[in-house]
C-alpha cells in the first residue's frame, strides 16, 4: 500500500517475475515460474467465451495433456472455490463485448481472472490492484475470495490503493511504501502500527471508525524526505530481526494433485487456440451483421450509378471514375472500423503469450485464418454488390471477380497494416492510424496521377493497397474500351486507353494476375514484418524475466 507513485506495481512486477525495465538488485524469492501466478489489473479475457470455456482454455494450455473430463474436473474445482459455478455457462463479456447477451460484472470477471491464474496450482498468487474499478461491495467480495484461498495455504500478495476499513482489517500483513522506500511491514493493527512510527497520527483516534490506511497514506504523501528516510531506516532495523513463519500448503478443495510442470504439445496449443478463435470470430452475431451491413453499404454505394447505364459514354466517364475511387476508398475506410479488434488482439495475445499459453507464430496463423472470414467475406460482398449495380461488367464476370479479388486483398493488407501499428504502438495507436487513413487517398492515383508524383514519394503509391484497387478497377473498366462520344469528330473525345493514360495507369501497367500476385506478396511481406516484431517483443519480454 502507499500513495500514487510509491512503487507498488513496480515491486509487485519484480517479485512476480513480470517484464520490467531497468536494473533489479537484491534477492528474489526462490520460486519456479510455475509456482508463481500473476493477475494484472486489467481482465484480459475472451469476451465471447463462457466462464467454463475460459477456464478450460487455460487448463488445456497450462496443464499437461490429459483426458477431457480431467480438464473439466479441474475447472469445476476452481469454479467451486471461487463461487463461479452458477455462472459457468455465462459469457465473460468485457470492453470488447460482441455477444449481445448477459455477461459478467466487473467483480465476477476479476474472479475468473484469478481462476485462470490458479489453474497451475501455484504456491503464490500476485495481483496488481485487484479491487481497482470495482464498487466497495464488489471489492470486498473479491478480497474475501482471496482470504478463502489463503485458508488452503496459498500465499496471496496484492497491491491496493487505500482500501475501505473492513477490507484493511482482513489483511494478515501489510506493507507501506512511499517514494520507493518500505516504511512498514507487519499486521494492520493499531499497536503494531504505532510501534513502527505512526503513533503521532494514530493516537487519540478511534480505529474502529477511522481507516488507518487513509491516515497513513495521507501522512506519507506530505512527509519531508528526511522524515521519510528516517522512518524507512527504523523499519529496516526492526524488520531485519523478524522471522517469517512457514505455512503448510494444502491442495485446493476438491483434492486434485498439483499440476505437472510441463506444457502441451504445439499441435494441441494450435487446436485449442483455433477452436476459441472460431467461436469468437465466426459464431457471433457480429460476423453475420457485418456481412449483412456490407451488402447494404454496397447497395447504397451502387444505386447512385445505376442510371449511368452499361455503355461507356464520354459524359459519364468521370462519374464512373469517381465511383471506382469511392469504392476503393470506402473499402479501405471500413478496415479502420476494425481497429478496436486489432488493439484488443494485441493486448490479449501479449498477455496470454506472457503466461506461456502459446507462441507468436501460432497466434498469428490462427488470427489470420479466421480473419479471412470476418474481413475478406464482408469485403467481397460489398465489392460484388457495388460493381454489379454500377453495371460496368454485366457481361464480363471475370473482370468483376478480378476487381473483387484486388479489393479483398486491399482490405486484408490494410488490416495487417493496422496490426503493425497496434503492435509497434500498443498504448496509443490511434494517432498513427489516423495519419495512415488521411494520407493513403493521396496516393490512389485519383487526386494526382501517379506519374506526376515526385519519385522518392511515389514509392508510397506503389506500396499502397488503395492504389492497387483503384488502378485495377480502372484498368478493367477502360482498357481497350470504346467510349461513345456525342461528336465522333471531337478531338477531345477520349477513348478508354486515353482515360487510363491521363491517370498515369496504363504505362507499364502489370497484367491482372501480376497485380494479384503483387497484392499477395505485399500481404506476405506485411505478415512477416508483424511476426518479426511480435517475436522480438516476445523474446525481449521472456529475457527480461529472471
Amino acid at each position: 500500500m502507499g500513495p500514487s507513485g510509491a512503487g507498488k506495481t513496480s515491486l509487485l512486477e519484480i517479485l512476480g517475475n513480470q517484464t520490467v525495465e531497468g536494473e533489479v538488485t537484491g534477492e528474489l524469492p526462490d520460486l519456479e515460474a510455475e509456482e508463481l501466478a500473476f493477475v494484472t489489473q486489467e481482465d484480459v479475457l475472451e469476451p465471447t467465451s463462457t466462464v467454463l470455456e475460459t477456464l478450460l482454455f487455460y487448463a488445456m494450455l497450462r496443464l499437461p495433456p490429459m483426458r477431457s473430463r480431467d480438464y473439466r474436473r479441474r475447472a469445476e474445482e476452481i469454479m467451486g472455490v471461487l463461487g463461479l459455478t452458477p455462472l459457468m455457462d455465462q459469457m465473460v463479456g468485457g470492453s470488447s463485448d460482441l455477444t449481445m447477451m448477459k455477461t459478467l460484472s466487473g467483480g465476477q470477471r476479476r474472479r475468473v481472472s484469478i481462476g485462470c491464474a490458479l489453474m497451475i496450482d501455484p504456491k503464490v498468487i500476485m495481483l496488481d490492484e485487484p479491487t481497482s474499478g470495482l464498487d466497495p461491495f464488489t471489492a470486498l467480495t473479491v478480497v474475501e475470495c482471496l482470504l478463502q484461498l489463503t485458508k488452503n495455504g496459498l500465499t496471496c500478495v496484492c497491491s491496493i490503493h487505500q482500501p475501505r476499513i473492513d477490507i484493511f482489517k482482513k489483511f494478515h500483513q501489510v506493507m507501506f511504501l512511499c517514494q520507493g522506500l518500505a516504511v512498514y511491514a507487519g499486521p494492520p493493527t493499531g499497536d503494531e502500527l504505532s510501534a513502527a512510527g505512526f503513533r503521532s497520527i494514530l493516537t487519540d483516534r478511534d480505529l474502529t471508525r477511522v481507516n488507518p490506511a487513509d491516515l497513513i497514506a495521507d501522512w506519507l504523501t506530505v512527509m519531508t524526505d528526511s522524515d521519510l528516510e528516517a522512518l524507512a531506516q527504523t523499519y529496516e532495523e526492526k524488520f531485519s530481526q523478524k522471522k517469517i513463519p512457514k505455512v503448510e500448503r494444502r491442495k485446493l478443495a476438491g483434492g486434485s494433485e498439483p499440476a505437472a510442470r510441463e506444457g502441451p504439445p504445439v499441435l494441441l496449443r494450435f487446436k485449442v487456440l483455433a477452436r476459441r478463435e472460431f467461436k469468437a470470430k465466426v459464431l457471433t452475431y457480429h460476423s453475420a451483421s457485418r456481412i449483412g451491413s456490407m451488402a447494404l453499404w454496397g447497395i447504397m454505394f451502387g444505386i447512385p450509378y445505376v442510371k449511368i447505364g452499361y455503355a461507356l459514354k464520354s459524359t459519364q466517364s468521370f462519374d464512373r471514375i469517381r465511383g471506382l475511387y469511392a469504392i476503393a476508398l470506402f473499402n479501405a475506410s471500413l478496415t479502420h472500423n476494425g481497429s478496436p479488434v486489432m488493439e484488443y488482439y494485441v493486448l490479449q495475445s501479449k498477455a496470454e503469450m506472457g503466461k506461456g499459453l502459446y507462441k507468436p507464430l501460432e497466434s498469428l496463423i490462427v488470427f489470420f485464418m479466421y480473419d479471412v472470414f470476418i474481413v475478406l467475406v464482408p469485403s467481397g460482398v460489398l465489392l460484388t454488390v457495388e460493381m454489379l449495380l454500377m453495371g460496368s461488367f454485366y457481361d464480363k464476370l471475370d473482370k468483376i471477380l478480378y476487381v473483387v479479388t484486388i479489393g479483398v486483398l486491399e482490405h486484408c493488407n490494410f488490416s495487417i497494416l493496422l496490426l503493425i501499428i497496434s503492435v509497434l504502438i500498443p498504448k496509443n495507436p490511434t494517432g498513427m492510424k489516423l495519419i495512415l487513413q488521411a494520407t493513403t487517398p493521396i496516393f490512389t492515383g485519383f487526386m494526382i496521377p501517379i506519374d506526376q508524383i515526385v519519385w522518392p514519394v511515389r514509392i508510397f503509391a506503389y506500396l499502397s493497397p488503395l492504389h492497387l484497387t483503384f488502378a485495377g478497377a480502372m484498368n478493367s473498366m477502360f482498357a481497350g474500351q470504346s467510349i461513345e462520344c456525342d461528336d465522333s469528330d471531337d478531338p477531345d473525345c477520349e477513348q478508354g486507353d486515353d482515360v487510363l493514360k491521363s491517370y498515369g495507369i496504363l504505362d507499364d501497367q502489370p497484367t491482372w494476375y501480376e497485380v494479384i500476385m503483387i497484392a499477395i506478396a505485399m500481404f506476405i511481406t506485411y505478415l512477416l514484418i508483424v511476426y518479426y516484431i511480435m517475436r522480438r517483443q516476445y523474446i525481449s519480454d521472456q529475457s527480461s524475466k529472471r
